[in-house]
């Protein structure tokens, strides 16, 4: 009776045969949907994975740019200021300027003179002083010290961020 019971569980009736037949179709057919999905899944990790690298090569790109535009504005700031120093200069000269033409027509009126007194004389002499002041380089110290001190702190920053983008860009 033990050979019969495992004769029995061995051949399957008729009815069971279509069924099998119907459930490897079936798990033969979950088979290759399981593996199209993985083949799709494993080209998108492929993708996100060039992706990912593309965005960190993106970012120390935009590291480094925007290190230069710092010290680009750095500079402008700096080149701000250096005119804003010109200007407060020119306006300090002609101010004084200004007061002493008006203490010597002040001293002209009070010892009787016209007023037009400095104008007289010489014309050519005039013209010549008038000349020589013109081709003058008029040297400010206060400005050129600032000057100076612009030139090494931008020649230590353009040192500093080369030194930045060789230690970026140099192989590890």
């Amino acid at each position: 009776m033990g050979e019969s019971k495992v004769k029995s569980l061995e051949t399957p009736e008729r009815g069971e045969h279509g069924s099998l037949s119907r459930k490897q179709k079936s798990f033969s057919s979950l088979e290759k949907l399981l593996h199209e999905t993985n083949m799709k899944c494993n080209l998108t990790m492929t993708k996100n994975s060039k992706l990912k690298e593309e965005i960190v090569a993106l970012m120390k790109e935009r590291s480094i740019f925007l290190k230069f535009f710092d010290a680009l504005m750095n500079r402008l700031d700096a080149g701000k200021k250096v005119m804003a120093d010109l200007i407060y200069e020119v306006s300090l000269t002609c101010d004084s300027r200004e007061d002493y033409l008006n203490k010597m027509e002040t001293l002209g009126q009070e010892r009787g003179l016209s007023p037009d007194l400095h104008l007289q004389g010489n014309s050519k002499s005039r013209v010549y002083k008038d000349v020589g002041l013109k081709g003058q380089k008029r040297v400010m110290k206060s400005v050129i010290e600032k000057e100076d001190i612009r030139r090494k702190q931008r020649r230590r920053t353009i040192e500093a961020t080369l030194d930045e983008y060789r230690q970026l860009h140099l192989p590890h």
